[in-house]
């Protein structure tokens, strides 16, 4: 028996999204705005006991699995924050579609949201920030649901964010990539970002 892909499957479904969410921007007038379609992951899994660590072999596995992942949608530009990890996140992506990945300060949160809503409308942007901080991007972009990420164990995460000036914002969590778990058992989210590091 074949066995169930849940990431293919999950990625179909988004693809799918993306094309219903275009044929339906296509019936509305042409004076509405386009929706921005923004990915946002946190880094892959990096080296211990480094100030600014490189990812680990299981990063970079992680890396070029995001980047097979996101293949097939027309990413427009990658971002990153100062930090090697990010950065090294997002390379292949951004080998991919031959544009150098722009970095950001990585708490510069409300410049960042601004620069995505105003300068890629109708487009596709990827975004690599750190557990602390893409929370905080995803609320900028207008989600009012609350998401925290296990700073332990939270690689896997995708989370695709639809913008459109003057409409609630939509949005997707998806998974990449190897899941990864505590003890046998799903990682459990943290209630609050109070305790998290700073940009892990």
């Amino acid at each position: 028996m074949k066995r169930h892909n849940k990431s293919t499957s999950q990625f179909a479904s988004l693809i799918l999204f993306l094309m219903l969410l275009s044929c339906t921007a296509c019936q509305k007038s042409s004076s509405e705005s386009p929706v921005t379609t923004i990915y946002l992951v946190r880094h892959a899994e990096k080296i211990k006991g480094v100030k600014d660590p490189d990812l680990s072999p299981s990063g970079f596995q992680r890396a070029k699995k995001l980047a097979d992942t996101l293949r097939s949608l027309p990413i427009e530009q990658t971002y990153a924050t100062q930090y090697k990890r990010t950065q090294q996140t997002v390379a292949e992506v951004a080998k991919s579609i031959e544009k150098k990945t722009i970095i950001y300060k990585a708490h510069a949160i409300k410049k960042l949201g601004q620069t995505l809503t105003q300068t890629y409308p109708g487009k596709h942007v990827l975004v690599a920030g750190h557990s602390n901080t893409i929370p905080k991007i995803i609320k900028e972009l207008g989600v009012k649901e609350e998401i925290t990420i296990d700073y332990k164990t939270g690689y896997d995460d995708l989370y695709v964010v639809f913008w459109r000036k003057g409409k609630p914002a939509k949005w997707m969590h998806l998974h990449y990539g190897k899941r990864l778990y505590k003890k046998g058992k799903q990682a459990k989210t943290p209630k609050g970002s109070s305790t998290q590091p700073v940009n892990r």
